[in-house]
């Protein structure tokens, strides 16, 4: 009760740091005053809903399909995104009230439009992420300058939801990963070596057969152990929740290179590690075909600095 307006009143739900529920509409045309962009605010299940964003504009856009909510409203960092679906429009809102109500930024992408079913979400340092079908996720500036693409062989674009998070020194996206029919799942990628590196970190189990590709959605919790559960929504073929077993087990701060002569000597350092037997070195003369040249072994599990070299 106490919603209204848009094609759907209720579309997307999403949850603050401080465990505040943010819900979203979906409207074809936010520039009509009667179907307005809205998003709705309970402190508890049990509260009665608040309208906290009544977002109307000249130019009548799509929202929706996905919408983030990061931070916290208790110190006023917490921050709702929106993406235009098929434009080059990206929407952040900000509160200077705790959440009671939020003020609209516009930033237009340098590059080229979202895709449909678009999500965005904040970097931390004023970058941030957008994904959305038929495009692979792209981080830009806080101006919608285009920085850099994961690559369609990590993340392809059938894809949409991006999630950014970071694990000690370790940085990942987590996404919704879709093909007709046969896959519907979460995919977490490594983005620490910045994302024309970036690395498959692992996926959920296929939640089946399903001819609807892209309106799924995923979701992540942090349990506060190093361990993570992640949600995977499929549309009309259901929910999967998926718990990692163990924390991280390698948190890499740093990775050098020097030469001499015909010799190559690598250098890295670790702040962390969980049962870490060893590394193993691979080399390859064109990107491609990596062949194993030696290892060294790991320290086991340590919360102390270690640092390793190989030549």
């Amino acid at each position: 009760t106490g919603i209204a307006g848009g094609l759907f009143t209720l579309n997307d739900v999403e949850v603050s740091d401080d465990g505040i529920i943010f819900a979203c509409n979906l409207t074809l045309d936010h520039s009509n005053v009667s179907n307005p962009f809205k998003v709705y605010r309970w402190d508890t299940e049990a509260s009665a809903p608040v309208e906290v964003l009544s977002f109307t504009g000249a130019t009548g856009y799509r929202f929706g399909d996905k919408f983030t909510v990061a931070g916290s409203t208790a110190d006023n960092s917490i921050e709702i995104w929106a993406v235009a679906s098929g434009q080059d429009k990206v929407f952040k809102f900000t509160t200077a009230d705790n959440g009671a109500s939020f003020t609209a930024q516009e930033i237009t992408l340098s590059d080229a439009a979202a895709g449909s079913s678009p999500a965005a979400w904040p970097v931390g340092n004023g970058n941030f992420y957008v994904n959305g079908n038929g495009i692979n996720p792209k981080e830009y500036s806080s101006d919608g300058t285009f920085i850099s693409v994961v690559p369609g062989s990590i993340v392809p674009t059938g894809s949409n939801k991006v999630i950014y998070f970071e694990e000690g020194t370790n940085k990942f996206i987590f996404v919704y990963r879709y093909n007709t029919p046969d896959i519907h799942l979460g995919q977490l990628v490594d983005v620490t070596a910045g994302n024309d590196n970036a690395v498959l970190y692992g996926e959920t189990s296929n939640l089946g057969l399903n001819g609807d590709t892209g309106n799924g959605d995923v979701d992540l919790k942090n349990n506060g152990d190093g361990t993570y559960t992640v949600f995977v929504l499929s549309a009309n073929n259901g929910l999967g929740a998926y718990t990692t077993t163990d924390p991280i087990p390698v948190e890499l701060t740093s990775f050098t290179y020097s030469l001499n002569e015909n010799n190559v000597n690598l250098s890295w350092s670790t702040a962390t590690e969980i049962n870490n037997l060893k590394f193993e070195i691979e080399r390859s003369n064109a990107d491609q075909d990596f062949v194993k040249i030696g290892e060294v072994q790991g320290a086991g599990t340590s919360s102390q600095v270690n640092s390793y070299s190989f030549i």
